[in-house]
């Protein structure tokens, strides 16, 4: 995984004024994560990220102006993420996306600033969302030919 002004971190390790963290890999601002990390500002992880001023996330990735993630990530100032990728500006995202301002999300995939929506999804301001299905601009819509 690429990331942008990361470095790669090996076993363990606290990013800055971070708490404790056990078996993890971090790097400051992204970077490349494995089983658990902890951010700037995180508390205690298991097996999972703390994103900057996020909630708590299993099984994730804390990205923070990165690009692709792959299996689960958080976004500044998300909320609870289960499975989740977010690909800020990008066309398409798998698993799940948590989005800033996000609430409470499940499992979901949806694009930042396009809004196509797989399974469910919580938008800005959006409390908690199960299963539901959401678009807004899409991407997909605006390409398929007017009947």
């Amino acid at each position: 995984m690429q990331r942008l002004d990361a470095g790669e971190v090996g076993t363990a390790t606290a990013a800055l004024v971070a708490g404790e963290v056990g078996t993890a890999r971090t790097v400051p601002e992204a970077g490349e994560v494995g089983i658990a990390r902890t951010v700037t500002e995180a508390g205690e992880v298991g097996t999972a990220t703390a994103a900057l001023e996020a909630e708590e996330v299993e099984a994730a990735t804390a990205v923070r102006e990165a690009g692709e993630v792959g299996k689960a990530t958080a976004v500044p100032e998300a909320g609870e993420v289960v499975k989740a990728t977010p690909v800020p500006e990008a066309a398409y995202v798998a698993t799940a996306t948590a989005i800033a301002e996000t609430g409470d999300m499940a499992t979901a995939r949806t694009v930042p600033e396009v809004g196509e929506v797989g399974t469910a999804m919580a938008l800005s301001e959006a409390g908690k969302v199960g299963k539901a299905r959401a678009e807004k601009h899409s991407q997909r819509r605006s390409q398929e030919p007017k009947r």
